[in-house]
Parts: structure tokens; C-alpha cells; sequence
């Protein structure tokens, strides 16, 4: 694979492109025009990631794909 860890751009872009639309200032036309342009932006970064794990996906192996693995409480681990 990429590398890259897809699943979690996929989920948490969207809450970044909307956290920057809510930080915008300004006059109301321009916020307007803003908000779009980075939706827009955020949406189609969001439609190629997708592309990207349809073209990678494999239909013949079993398991699960894409695994990301974290360490999230690393004192509870043995």
C-alpha cells in the first residue's frame, strides 16, 4: 500500500475543512465565496482519497485492508 493512513484522512478532513470554514472572518460575500472554495476543496481531496483505496483495494485477499493501528493508552498494554 501507500503508506499513507487513508481511513483517517477520510474521516477527519471533512471535520478540518469544516473548522476551517467556521474560523473564517470577514465580510459576509467573502466568507461566502471562501466557505465554498474550501468545501469544494475539501470535498474533491476527499473523493480522490476514496479513488485511492477503490484503486488499491483488493478483492482477492481476505482480512481486512487498510488497518490502522495506534497506540492509544500505551500504559494499559503488557
Amino acid at each position: 500500500m501507500l503508506g499513507l493512513p487513508l481511513v483517517t484522512l477520510i474521516i477527519f478532513l471533512p471535520l478540518l475543512g469544516a473548522l476551517a470554514i467556521a474560523c473564517m472572518r470577514g465580510e459576509g460575500a467573502l466568507i461566502d465565496r471562501n466557505a465554498k472554495s474550501v468545501a469544494l476543496l475539501t470535498s474533491l481531496t476527499v473523493l480522490l482519497l476514496v479513488i485511492m483505496i477503490i484503486k488499491y483495494f483488493d478483492t482477492f485477499s481476505g482480512g481486512y485492508q487498510f488497518v490502522e493501528k495506534y497506540a492509544w493508552i500505551t500504559f494499559l498494554e503488557h
